[in-house]
C-alpha cells in the first residue's frame, strides 16, 4: 500500500522509484475482486469508481476509445482516485477491432494518467489515477503490452475460500440474526462445509434462508389469525 498511499513521494525523482499504476486482479466470480478494489481505495483514502468492460465496447467506430477516455477522464477530475474495470477478460478471448481499439487506448490511457506530472513532462495531466483490473480468466490471455512494467505490472490472485475462511464469512453475513433454526455456530459450520463457495454465493444462501425463514414466519401468522377468527 506504501507506493500508493504515498504516490507523490514514490514518484520525486530523488527516490528513482515509480508510483504504482496499475493492478490486475484474478478471481472467479464472487470471490471479492471489487470488494478488494473498493477496499484499496478506501485504506488510501482516494475517491472511487468503477465501470464493467461490457459496457465501454461499442459497435459504432470510435466510440469504444470515447468512452475508455471518458472514464478516465472523470477518475482524474477526482485525484487521486482508483477506477476498478471489471469483466476485462472480455477482451483477452476475442482480437476483433473493438478489442484491439479498447487495448490500445487503455494503453495510452495508463502511460497518460500514471502518476505526478514532472517538470519535463508539462502536457501531462497531472494527479494520480491508480488502475484496477478484474478478471476471472487468466492473465495469459491479455495483450503482453498491458502488462508491460509501468502498467498492470502487479498482481494479485483471490482463492476459493476453504472451510475455516468460509464459516468466518457465514458468520459475518449472519451477524445479529437468530441461527436457532439451523443448530448455531454447528450449523454454520455444516453449511461452510457443504456449500464450495465464495463469499457472493454464500450471501445468496444466507438471504435466501432469510427468504424462507420469512415466509414461513407469514404462514404461521395468517394461520394465527384464521384460528382467532
Amino acid at each position: 500500500m506504501i507506493p500508493v498511499k504515498k504516490a507523490k513521494l514514490a514518484d520525486h525523482p530523488a527516490n528513482g522509484a515509480w508510483p504504482t499504476s496499475g493492478i490486475l486482479i484474478h478471481g472467479q466470480f464472487g470471490s471479492g475482486r471489487r470488494t478488494l478494489a473498493k477496499a484499496i481505495a478506501n485504506e488510501a483514502g482516494y475517491s472511487f469508481h468503477e465501470v464493467s468492460a461490457y459496457s465501454l465496447l461499442s459497435e459504432i467506430p470510435g466510440e469504444t476509445a470515447k468512452n475508455i477516455r471518458e472514464v478516465f477522464s472523470k477518475a482524474h477530475a477526482k485525484t487521486p482516485s482508483v477506477l476498478y474495470i471489471d469483466d476485462i477478460n472480455v477482451i483477452g478471448s476475442k482480437k476483433g477491432i473493438r478489442e484491439r481499439c479498447f487495448v490500445a487506448q487503455l494503453i495510452t490511457c495508463l502511460d497518460l494518467y500514471k502518476g505526478y506530472v514532472k517538470p519535463h513532462e508539462a502536457l501531462k495531466p497531472s494527479g494520480y489515477v491508480l488502475v484496477i483490473v478484474g478478471m476471472q480468466t487468466s492473465y495469459c490471455i491479455l495483450d503482453p503490452d498491458l502488462q508491460r512494467a509501468g502498467r498492470l505490472q502487479e498482481g494479485f490472485d483471490i482463492d476459493t475460500p476453504d472451510e475455516n475462511d468460509r464459516f468466518k464469512i457465514l458468520k459475518k453475513l449472519t451477524h445479529g440474526h437468530t441461527l436457532d433454526s439451523i443448530g448455531g455456530d454447528e450449523g454454520l459450520r455444516k453449511l461452510a462445509r457443504e456449500y464450495d463457495f465464495a463469499g457472493a454465493e454464500l450471501e445468496r444462501v444466507v438471504q435466501g434462508a432469510a427468504g424462507g425463514t420469512m415466509k414461513e414466519y407469514k404462514k404461521k401468522r395468517k394461520r394465527e389469525e384464521t384460528h382467532e377468527n
